[in-house]
């Protein structure tokens, strides 16, 4: 209903109501295709719902593989010092990232279960 108010008085305010005297039926115009919007996209909602709704939520990461050290050595060699540089830089700072996000959780979970033991 708010939407079709503020559609009214936007509206009556630009002088863009052909006929304002019949105010009312505009109103009740503007109130049935408010309400066949809806529908159709909640119709459009459903749908999409049932045709992908029962994918899984989240794609799981793949395995972790086992890095050929010397290939990956001889990989970086080869890169011209500025960019061996930003891969590595890259590499610590993702891994300090990980390891600062697990000890936060872990410090989590810490604070809340002594805050919910009865010691």
């Amino acid at each position: 209903m708010q939407q079709v108010l503020l559609m009214t008085l936007e509206r009556l305010r630009a002088g863009r109501l052909r006929q304002p005297e019949k105010l009312a039926s505009f109103v009740l115009g503007m109130c049935r295709m408010v309400v066949l919007e809806l529908r159709r996209g909640t119709a459009r909602r459903e749908g999409l719902l049932r045709m992908y709704g029962d994918t899984p939520e989240a794609i799981e990461p793949p395995e972790p593989r086992d890095l050929d050290e010397a290939k990956l050595a001889g990989c970086l060699e080869w890169l011209p010092e500025r960019e061996r540089s930003v891969l590595v830089m890259v590499f610590f700072a993702t891994s300090r990232r990980t390891r600062w996000r697990a000890s936060l959780a872990c410090q989590r979970a810490m604070r809340a279960s002594s805050v919910t033991a009865p010691w």
